[in-house]
């Protein structure tokens, strides 16, 4: 395989990934698999002080639910 076969398949394949990844952050069944509620809740529930920072938020899928437990959210 030549070199640039080889980079037409890596690029292939990067998009594949990462569009699946994607798609699946923005899965309305994320919810099902990923158990938010449950993680803040073990994590942050004797923090209603504490300030909460997430860095690579994304969408803010866990920034809009950590607000809950949490006196202050940072997101970037």
């Amino acid at each position: 395989m030549s070199s640039s076969q080889r980079n037409k398949v890596k690029n292939i394949f990067m998009f594949l990934f990462f569009s699946f990844s994607i798609n699946s952050f923005a899965d309305s069944k994320r919810d099902v698999w990923q158990k938010p509620e449950l993680v803040l809740k073990t994590l942050l529930s004797d923090s209603k002080d504490a300030t909460f920072c997430e860095i690579g938020s994304g969408n803010g899928y866990f920034t809009l639910k950590a607000a809950n437990y949490v006196k202050k959210v940072i997101a970037t």
